[in-house]
């Protein structure tokens, strides 16, 4: 029954009241069981329209933050601690000023008040920190190898290590083969 209006939830209670639909027809309209739709009909019936309305309608939350402490927290942004990220400021608050806020209605007066916590500053990138090595200038120089091993033929077979050889400065493959682990003789061989 969520987002249907009350009015329309009147209206079918009204409708399965009156008798000109049946309780499961009513249950259907508004998304809910035949027993809530018996429970809406007795409220109807003790109540008026009035059963409809929320308990809570025209009512202020108990945990809002009162006027004057946002007007006040606004004004202590604005002026003793301009600069401050909202975080730093929310301490400042709770520990030299006394006002005791969380951190969400703090953001929600701030920003409401057209206010926006500082951007973090960030060091400037270091250029080409991890700079590539140039190639070896002859064939043969540096050969790099490598293997790792896992279950490479499925997972109820046994895992086999492919291993390989590069040359750095060609770029050429020297060598490629599958071994059933990874040792120093099988990078020798």
């Amino acid at each position: 029954m969520k987002g249907l209006s009350p009015r329309y939830v009147e209206g079918i209670v009204k409708e399965a009241v009156k008798g000109t639909l049946s309780t499961g027809q009513a249950a259907a309209r508004l998304g809910c069981t035949k027993q809530y739709v018996n429970k809406l009909k007795r409220r109807y019936a003790a109540e008026g329209p009035s059963a409809f309305v929320h308990g809570n309608a025209g009512k202020s939350r108990k945990w809002r933050t009162p006027k004057g402490v946002e007007e006040a927290i606004i004004a202590l942004y604005s002026g003793k601690y301009a600069g401050l990220n909202f975080s730093h400021f929310l301490e400042k608050l709770n520990e030299d000023e006394g006002i005791k806020v969380g951190y969400r209605p703090l953001y929600r007066i701030l920003t409401s008040a057209g206010m926006s916590s500082p951007k973090r500053r960030r060091k400037a990138k270091k250029e080409n920190a991890h700079p590539t090595r140039p190639r070896r200038k002859g064939f043969g120089e540096l050969v790099q190898i490598d293997a790792s091993l896992h279950p490479r033929f499925g997972s109820g077979l046994p895992k086999a290590t492919p291993r390989g050889g590069i040359d750095d400065a060609t770029g050429t493959v020297m060598g490629l083969r599958f071994d059933g682990e990874e040792t120093l003789a099988g990078h020798c061989c």
